[in-house]
């Protein structure tokens, strides 16, 4: 059976290994919008982007996705806490996903440290 495998695919690049990867394929989350994007925007209309805004597709095929997006949002934050401070009352809402709400606090402690 191992014969045949090694006649298919051939010899292994390292034998001796018990495990072996050629690479590491990485995926870094995409957000929609960026930082400069957002600035742009009254806090009102970031606070609905992040309220209604969904991935279309799949994270793995380098399309934005929440994460990437709550990432930018807490850089947001953190570039503008006097006016981000102020909406506080807003981030607590059932319609806010927790990661938005998580990178909120964290994009202001970031700024107050």
């Amino acid at each position: 059976y191992l014969d045949d495998i090694k006649k298919k695919y051939g010899e292994p690049d390292h034998p001796s290994f018990t495990s072996y990867s050629s690479g590491v394929h990485s995926v870094r989350d995409i957000s929609p919008y960026s930082v400069n994007d957002l600035k742009k925007m009254d806090t009102e209309r970031v606070i609905k982007l992040i309220k209604e805004w969904r991935p279309i597709g799949d994270k793995y095929n380098k399309k934005p996705s929440i994460e990437g997006f709550a990432k930018e949002f807490e850089n947001l934050v953190f570039e503008n806490p006097q006016e981000y401070s102020q909406i506080a009352d807003k981030m607590y809402s059932a319609e806010i996903m927790p990661v938005y709400f998580s990178s909120y606090f964290s994009g202001l402690t970031k700024a107050i440290n």
